[in-house]
């Protein structure tokens, strides 16, 4: 059953991205991810900073999940990643992206499975894909055996810890609410929305004896629209809304009573040099550097 459930999964998610070429709503909506000066934009281009911290033009780097046009690894190369391979498990977007000049090459991938030999690439970066994936650590030990110096998730938060959900889950149990609080944790396409925690993605260092993990937290908001509105706080109420449900959620993680919704988390399969550790501490990335196996010489 389990092996039925994986295949329906990854069908499913091969089949929606291809409606972004179709659907006239999507269309729109497509259209405004090449736009970085929207208000979704300043959502989105957050997470792509590492690259600055990380990138130089001799590094190569592969997406993971990253189906929609490569805008990923478009959005990577802006910021410093050298030679950048995006993939996904459907290719009809990156198809029309690369005949449209925009990426130069790609390739058909399921993240459990990648066709890459062992250390291809510098570094792997999923981003919002490795949730949906039916069996995500799978995959994480993939993109951790293509890779030669790390890995990069941008995922969920697994809030679990929250002082919030502590008081609000039970409150809802009470008030006729779902008794796991997992219930409503199923996306469309049928997979369990997978959220990461810095402790998990810790232990599958240790357990590897890799030396470093970093990890940033990131709060984010939505309102409905926003796609077309201008990242201008003088010009769009809807973005003034949004930067202001953002530091709501950053005061109660400051204060302790929330945790961030988004986990920025790296492995480290070598030692980051100094530039590179500078840049990520200035942009407020918190570096741990693991004990070592004592009985690995």
């Amino acid at each position: 059953m389990s092996q039925e459930f994986q295949n329906l999964s990854y069908a499913r998610h091969a089949q929606e991205s291809a409606t972004d070429l179709v659907d006239t709503d999507r269309q729109r909506i497509a259209a405004s991810w090449f736009d970085e000066t929207t208000a979704n934009a300043w959502r989105d281009l957050r997470a792509y900073e590492i690259a600055s911290c990380l990138g130089g033009p001799d590094a190569t780097w592969v997406t993971i999940g990253d189906g929609r046009f490569g805008l990923d690894a478009m959005r990577l190369r802006m910021r410093g990643a050298g030679n950048v391979l995006p993939t996904s498990i459907d290719i009809a977007l990156l198809e029309d992206s690369k005949n449209r000049g925009l990426i130069s090459d790609f390739s058909e991938e399921n993240a459990e499975r990648l066709s890459f030999k062992d250390r291809s690439f510098d570094y792997a970066f999923c981003k919002e894909a490795y949730h949906h994936f039916p069996r995500p650590m799978i995959a994480l030990y993939e993109m951790l055996r293509v890779s030669r110096k790390g890995v990069i998730l941008i995922e969920p938060n697994d809030r679990l810890s929250s002082v919030l959900r502590r008081v609000i889950a039970p409150l809802k149990r009470i008030l006729g609410g779902p008794t796991h609080m997992d219930a409503t944790a199923y996306e469309e396409s049928a997979n369990y929305a997978y959220p990461i925690h810095w402790r998990e993605i810790e232990k599958v260092a240790l357990g590897l004896n890799f030396p470093q993990v970093a990890f940033k937290g990131l709060n984010d908001a939505y309102v409905a629209g926003i796609e077309f509105e201008p990242a201008d706080i003088a010009k769009s109420s809807m973005y003034r809304r949004l930067r202001i449900k953002v530091a709501i959620r950053d005061f109660l993680c400051r204060i302790g009573l929330d945790q961030p919704m988004i986990m920025m988390a790296c492995i480290f399969q070598e030692p980051i040099n100094t530039d590179q550790r500078r840049s990520m501490t200035a942009k407020g990335w918190r570096i741990i550097d693991l004990p070592r196996n004592p009985y690995v010489a």
